[in-house]
Order: structure tokens, then C-alpha cells, then sequence
């Protein structure tokens, strides 16, 4: 039993910026990066206002990884 390879060619082509496709696929690219900045946006000021509750120099030297739990809970429950 013969296998047969066949070699398919493509031919590479540069979009055409007047077509519809074109156009309705750059709008799509717009929408993502500007989605993708507003949730990047929205993530680092959640991550800041995280790092802001969970500072806890205020509860002075915490020597085992018990207390640190307990006063990471402790904040998180009090927002």
C-alpha cells in the first residue's frame, strides 16, 4: 500500500484595507486592545487597594505564619 503526499501551496497575499473584512477586523483589534487597557487599568487599582489592606505594619511583628493569616482574615473581613 502507497501513500501519497500532496504538497499544497498557498499563496501569501497582503490584506486589502478597503475590504470589509479588513475593516470589520481592525475594529475588533481596536475593541480588544481598549477592553484590554480598561481591565488592565481596573486590575492594577484592585491590586494597589489590595496591597493597601493587606499592610500589616500596624500589627507590629508577626512571628508565625499562624498570625499572618489570622490578621490578613482580620482585614478582609473588616472592608
Amino acid at each position: 500500500m502507497s501513500s501519497q503526499c500532496t504538497d499544497k501551496k498557498f499563496k501569501i497575499t497582503q490584506p486589502d484595507p478597503n475590504s470589509d473584512s479588513y475593516q470589520q477586523d481592525q475594529e475588533r483589534i481596536n475593541y480588544f486592545q481598549k477592553n484590554k487597557e480598561r481591565i488592565n487599568q481596573r486590575f492594577e487599582q484592585a491590586r494597589q487597594n489590595f496591597v493597601k489592606k493587606m499592610d500589616l505594619t500596624h500589627h507590629g511583628s508577626l512571628e508565625t505564619e499562624e498570625e499572618i493569616v489570622e490578621a490578613s482574615r482580620e482585614l478582609l473581613h473588616s472592608s
